[in-house]
């Protein structure tokens, strides 16, 4: 499980860290219903943050955040992440429209015992928008994302 952990922390950036985000709502959760952790769920949780490590701190990044802040326009800290979240917010719109309606519209009409578990993936769909908010880079790529998680909700919905 180490090494399925691994590869999915090294995928894109924003699956990587929305990985993290939903590893760390799991645990949080299983602490709270004082549930033990087996060992595969563990190995797989330090795998992929070993995977998301090496992702981050790889040179190519390093290289490219640079080029990005260096043609960048020079702003404060407040209004270049108010930039950010308003450019992330207006791009989701453009992508996500459709699908996140579609899903949230099934999801009204799921019974309320599968309510709960299905809201996880629009859930984390949303995170997974903003979690680019905070790295130079920024490409439409992330919203590849979000869709996967709209459409396993959207699946889980008609099912």
């Amino acid at each position: 499980m180490a090494i399925a952990g691994f590869f999915a922390g090294l995928s894109i950036e924003a699956a990587s860290c929305t990985l993290l985000a939903a590893l760390f709502f799991f645990a949080v959760w299983s602490v709270r219903q004082k549930r033990r952790f087996r060992g595969w769920e563990i190995t797989g949780m330090l795998g992929a943050r070993a995977g998301f490590c090496v992702l981050m701190l790889a040179p190519g990044n390093f290289s490219r955040y640079s080029y990005v802040a260096g043609n960048d326009v020079q702003r404060s800290i407040f209004l270049e992440y108010m930039y950010r979240i308003f450019r992330e917010t207006y791009y989701a719109f453009y992508y996500l429209t459709l699908p996140a309606g579609v899903c949230i519209a099934l999801i009204l009409l799921t019974p309320k015992t599968l309510k709960k578990r299905i809201l996880l993936f629009p859930g984390l769909a949303f995170v997974s928008v903003y979690v680019m908010t905070f790295s130079n880079g920024f490409a439409t790529r992330i919203f590849l994302t979000p869709l996967v998680l709209l459409t396993i909700g959207i699946g889980l919905a008609v099912s």
